[in-house]
């Protein structure tokens, strides 16, 4: 039987939805931190978001000093990198120092995340369900096992038995992890990938073979399983990269789309 990997936040979730009480969330604590009227840090994050757009190739997730992906991949991250701008063109003025902001970060999306709805894309129930009949299918995110598993009743209903591994740190690098290159530049991308994510590649070793992976952002998701030769699907949005989607172009081993049906098929017959 076929092992599936899937990405569960963004893929099999509707994340543009889920995060509308996230962002009013974020936006109320970052201004209590750093003692901002919430109105007008509201107009400095919808100003940072435009500067983004204007040039997104510039612009991401940054951990340990390195872009580890894009900053308009979703909500969240849209909303942390805004603020990344915003903090920066208000140093001195009631600003943690920069070597702080990365906990500063973490603590305020652990703060707003509870408050985002849970709502699930289009043929989320039947993506799950055709893959856990007809693979051996494990949820790999960056988010809690809890959480996810929640999400899981709630569409399945309790009586599920979905195998969970979260808290996977796709983004977390280890430079001195050297079984694969350090960084490369995809053809079309305004910038490298940097590719030693060692704990998200532990999970790999732990599972054994992996006939394909599913994701909603390919520089989390599936760079690097791609890089071990393993079928990638990423399901599409509005906010997908665009450098990550004409990766996919004539891609020898993947495929990229917006339906869930699409690629649960793809994973299952490659």
């Amino acid at each position: 039987m076929n092992r599936i990997v899937t990405d569960f936040d963004g893929t099999v979730t509707d994340v543009q939805r889920e995060a509308e009480s996230f962002y009013c969330t974020y936006v109320c604590e970052l201004a209590n931190k750093i003692h901002l009227n919430e109105n007008d840090l509201d107009e400095l994050m919808e100003n940072a978001k435009l500067q983004i757009l204007k040039n997104p190739g510039l612009y991401g997730w940054i951990v340990d000093g390195v872009i580890v992906a894009p900053g308009t991949a979703d909500p969240y991250l849209f909303t942390q990198s805004a603020a990344r701008i915003v903090l920066e063109s208000l140093k001195g003025k009631n600003i943690p120092p920069q070597e702080e902001w990365e906990a500063l970060f973490n603590e305020l999306f652990a703060l707003a995340y509870p408050r985002a709805g849970v709502y699930f894309r289009p043929w989320a129930l039947e993506y799950i369900r055709t893959l856990d009949n007809r693979a051996e299918l494990v949820v790999v995110t960056n988010s809690s096992t809890t959480s996810v598993t929640k999400k899981l009743a709630i569409l399945l209903g309790d009586d599920q038995n979905i195998r969970v591994l979260g808290n996977a740190k796709k983004f977390k690098l280890d430079p001195t992890w050297e079984e694969v290159p350090e960084k490369y530049t995809p053809k079309g991308f305004p910038r490298p990938v940097y590719l030693r994510r060692k704990m998200y590649a532990d999970i790999f070793t732990l599972l054994g073979d992996v006939d394909g992976v599913c994701g909603d952002i390919w520089e989390l998701d599936l760079c690097l399983p791609e890089r071990f030769g393993i079928p990638t699907a990423l399901i599409l949005s509005d906010t997908t990269a665009p450098w990550e989607k004409a990766h996919y172009i004539n891609h020898p081993n993947g495929l990229a789309s917006d339906s869930l049906q699409e690629l649960a098929f793809y994973l299952l017959t490659r």
